[in-house]
């Protein structure tokens, strides 16, 4: 069964600072568990990296002005599944959503193990950018 998984951070910074950052790509190595040296553009909104879970590509949503960071993260031949990253002005600063799918096969293990990535990801992202 899919489940959504809601992991929320709130940044103190303002919102459109929070979405150039995030929106660049190549700051993508700079926050999440990629290897920096691997991490090179494949298609026009795709990168390709390795990881501690082996080779992935990226693929990164186009640039909008509504805040949308959409991204997946798979193995190649694998389908993509577009994760939600969104972002939506908190007071002053920013609150970063990112609503992760429990994957068919996935068990609770595997599950808490990709949630507490992700949570790091975001640990790292609000101190590089809080910094």
């Amino acid at each position: 069964m899919t489940q959504p998984h809601a992991i929320e951070t709130h940044i103190d910074r303002p919102i459109g600072e929070v979405y150039r950052f995030i929106a660049k790509p190549q700051n993508y190595p700079r926050w999440a568990a990629v290897e920096e040296a691997t991490f090179r553009q494949v298609g026009p909104h795709e990168w390709a990296t390795d990881t501690d879970f082996g080779p992935r590509v990226v693929r990164f949503s186009p640039p909008n002005d509504d805040n949308i960071l959409d991204h997946a993260v798979y193995a190649a031949g694998d389908e993509p599944v577009m994760m939600p990253l969104r972002l939506t002005r908190d007071g002053e600063g920013t609150l970063v959503t990112f609503m992760f799918t429990r994957r068919p096969g996935m068990n609770d293990e595997q599950l808490a193990s990709a949630l507490e990535w992700i949570r790091m990801d975001f640990a790292v992202l609000k101190s590089l950018l809080e910094a």
